[in-house]
């Protein structure tokens, strides 16, 4: 064989393997096969069409190749949902919860906080309070729900489920469905405590008649508020290290779910407890310092609570997310390419971070847990 022609089979060869190694991973998810998925999602929490509430669990299932059942193709973020649906401007449309709903195998209540006046009059960002426009989840819609919770369907609920607007009625039977009890609390993080910058208004008004003088903060840290207005400033450097609340999955989990353990959390959450018949899968906790420790011990604050829980009642499996899992700004545009997912865990952070190292493996293993029919 001439140099000539082993230089070519050589080219040949480098060739194939970079033609393998761009194109292979999408012919291999081509080459799986789908998974048909009746799958009900509700959302009252849409004031634009980013739909940002809901569009990161239609990424997971779409690039783990499960199908709408209905229509018998990919699941869509402006469509497969009910709840509120924004036209432009002030017009809006909404699609209320089934009246009865069969054979459906998934059930996700994203978030049910609903739409206000302010997000549609101008989408602002400073958490003014406003009339609520819709939200809450009602008690005929949760009269049409509560067979689900005794089929063999997967049911999962997140933050803002259990909170306001939803009314107390409600809650208090969602809290036995799931078998938790929510605080009053809820937290969020943020990357300034800067009035002039993220965070709401209210928050700031509520702690400024609380303690009797003016809110001054600046640094990073976390707001925890209570529904009866009380708030809880947790600052960065001094209560709270750094990236200071992690999520831990139990060690037993880690490697079958796949899942970065001690991944920082940095979005809204809620402090729930847990009855006996609950497995607690995962909890936050906070990395304090003793100035931290000593601000939540005055309040009855603990520095562990659940993040992720599991109830079994005969065929049915209930998770509660004790935050705003779901909630994603931008998803890639491509979901047809097998090892996108992992591929994206490197070397990411915060928000993004939290959604590719812990959201996407564990939304994997639930529905592997669902075609099971086994929560072990």
């Amino acid at each position: 064989m001439s140099a000539r022609s082993t230089h070519f089979h050589w080219l040949a060869f480098w060739l194939l393997l970079l033609l393998l190694a761009v194109f292979g991973p999408f012919l291999l998810w081509i080459g799986e096969p789908a998974t048909p998925l009746n799958v009900l999602i509700v959302d009252k929490t849409v004031p634009t069409t980013a739909y940002r509430e809901h569009r990161g669990l239609v990424w997971v299932l779409n690039h783990l190749k499960y199908r709408d059942s209905i229509v018998s193709g990919p699941f869509k973020a402006s469509r497969d949902y009910v709840g509120f649906f924004p036209k432009g401007g002030l017009e809006f449309q909404t699609v209320p919860v089934p009246t009865t709903v069969r054979d459906l195998d998934l059930l996700y209540l994203a978030d049910t906080y609903g739409v206000y006046d302010s997000d549609l009059l101008d989408n602002s960002q400073t958490g003014n309070r406003s009339e609520l426009i819709y939200g809450g989840l009602g008690v005929p819609e949760l009269e049409s729900l509560e067979p689900i919770f005794d089929t063999d369907a997967t049911v999962i609920a997140e933050f803002n489920t259990l909170a306001s607007p939803t009314p107390m009625p409600v809650r208090e039977r969602l809290e036995a469905l799931l078998g938790l009890r929510w605080t009053g609390w809820t937290g969020r993080h943020f990357s300034s405590t800067d009035r002039e910058a993220e965070v709401p208004v209210w928050l700031v008004e509520n702690w400024e008649r609380q303690i009797g003088r003016e809110w001054t903060f600046r640094e990073p840290g976390f707001a925890l508020v209570h529904e009866d207005g009380r708030v809880v400033v947790l600052v960065e450097g001094r209560d709270v290290a750094h990236d200071g609340l992690r999520i831990e999955f139990l060690e037993s989990l880690v490697d079958e779910i796949g899942i970065t353990n001690s991944t920082p959390y940095a979005y809204w959450f809620d402090l729930v407890e847990s009855q006996s018949d609950v497995t607690v899968l995962a909890e936050y906790e906070f990395a304090l310092t003793e100035s931290g420790r000593r601000t939540l011990r005055a309040h009855g604050l603990p520095e562990r609570f659940p993040a992720v829980l599991v109830r079994g009642v005969g065929p049915s499996r209930r998770y509660y997310f004790a935050g705003d899992f779901a909630d994603m700004r931008r998803v890639p545009r491509i979901y047809r390419v097998r090892g996108v997912s992992w591929l994206r865990r490197l070397g990411v952070q915060g928000e993004a971070g939290f959604f590719w190292n812990v959201y996407v493996p564990l939304m994997r293993w639930i529905l592997v847990q669902q075609a099971a029919g086994s929560i072990e």
